[in-house]
Order: C-alpha cells, then structure tokens, then sequence
C-alpha cells in the first residue's frame, strides 16, 4: 500500500506497526529537511505514535508556549503536534483550534 503513494512524498518512507495497527507515511521534506521528522513519530516514552499530513501555521509560537515542558530535536511542525497531545496543553490545543483551516478559510 505505502508504494501506491510513492508520488505524494520521494523524501523518505517510514512504518509502524503494533499488534492492532499499522501506520505508514511517504514524507515530502519541506519545512524541517532533516530526518528528525521522521515519520511516524513516537514521543520519547513511546505511548504515542502520529502520522501527521498538513502544516500548523502557528507551529513555533505553540512551540514557545511547550519549551518549558519538552526539549525539541527537530525544527518542525509535527514534533510540536505531538508535544501538544502528550502535553494536553489546553492553551496550545485552544491556539492549535484557532488557527486550523475550516472549509472558508483560515479561522484567523
């Protein structure tokens, strides 16, 4: 299955795979190049896993409210996404809500 979507993202393929489930993602490298954005990401303690296909526009000022909480290895936007689930940041996900596209546009 994840060849199919070969076309959607040439820079890098990653698996996970658990005893219920299995996540996959084709990777178009554009904000962070390196490969700490790997995906699927798992947090550090591992009870985490996301597979993420869009952009937070608002991505380091969410960043600057978890700094204090989580130390970042990589200079993306879905580190940051996955900060703010662990976290359950009610001020960052109330930001992230803000801030996501509805079907008439950006909501701010």
């Amino acid at each position: 299955m994840i060849g199919s979507l070969r076309h959607r993202g040439p820079d890098g393929v990653g698996m996970w795979q658990s005893k219920c489930a299995t996540l996959s993602h084709r990777r178009l490298k554009i904000l962070d190049l390196t490969d700490c954005t790997q995906q699927p990401m798992t947090n550090d303690d591992r009870p985490l896993v996301l597979v993420y296909n869009g952009e937070l526009y608002n991505y380091l000022e969410l960043k600057d409210q978890l700094k204090g909480k989580y130390n970042f290895k990589s200079s993306g936007d879905t580190e940051v996404l996955l900060k703010c689930t662990k976290s359950g940041a009610l001020i960052a996900w109330k930001n992230l809500m803000e801030y996501m596209p509805s079907r008439f546009g950006m909501k701010k």
